[in-house]
């Protein structure tokens, strides 16, 4: 079942491709999982369904390893923001390198910071291996909680094999029987998000690949290249 996290990336994702488009719009979740698509879009006029799925060059049937990692990632500086603003108000962004799985000692290590100014940095290092960099916020900023894991954020970009995003369109396309009892127009969002390692890729040329019943299917470099394949 799709978590309502997992919902609110899948419409953000919808609304970035409508501004990309340069259109507008209303986006809601469908009735069921079971014999939708994932969404269903009022837009300009047209009503149709969208099916959103994340692509990975690594991904097997168990998953992307290096997406899989970097959701660990994500629960882990979550947690540490958490327990900081816990035990202190003073708002802060905060960038980790390395190792994060002692919470204690990295918690320890940010709230021992003396007072500085506002948007004053400062570099620690909690434990070997495991660095953080801290920017103080002014105190307008309430509990800033976005914080990062930079390690998934910087890396090499190559280019995406033309065969995955084929094979996740026919993943797809098994579904769209059932779609089409209910709407005549349904279209896949295929997307690479580029903001994390595991979906920074370079786009190849998509024109020539069948939709495989799709109304139109477009391949999202988020959060600003876009594919359309389909007229």
């Amino acid at each position: 079942m799709t978590t309502n996290s997992q919902k609110n990336i899948e419409e953000s994702y919808a609304l970035k491709l409508a501004e990309l488009l340069n259109e507008t719009w209303k986006v809601e979740n469908a009735p069921d999982e079971t014999s939708w698509p994932d969404l269903l879009v009022d837009g300009n006029g047209q009503n149709f369904g969208l099916e959103v799925r994340e692509i990975y060059s690594d991904e097997s049937r168990k998953g992307s390893p290096k997406r899989a990692k970097e959701s660990s990632h994500i629960k882990q500086v979550k947690l540490i923001c958490e327990r900081y603003y816990k035990i202190s108000s003073t708002p802060i962004i905060v960038k980790f390198l390395g190792c994060i799985k002692d919470v204690e000692k990295i918690i320890d290590c940010i709230s021992a910071i003396e007072s500085l100014d506002d948007f004053q940095q400062v570099k620690l290092e909690p434990y070997f291996g495991s660095l953080i960099f801290i920017t103080i916020l002014p105190d307008s900023c309430i509990q800033y909680d976005r914080w990062i894991y930079v390690s998934d954020k910087v890396g090499w970009v190559s280019k995406l094999n033309l065969n995955i995003i084929e094979s996740k369109i026919l993943e797809k396309a098994v579904k769209l029987p059932k779609y089409s009892e209910h709407l005549n127009d349904v279209r896949l969002l295929l997307v690479c998000n580029s903001l994390l390692n595991s979906g920074n890729y370079q786009i190849p040329d998509v024109s020539e690949l069948d939709t495989q019943g799709f109304t139109k299917v477009y391949v999202l470099k988020y959060p600003d290249s876009l594919s359309v394949i389909g007229s």
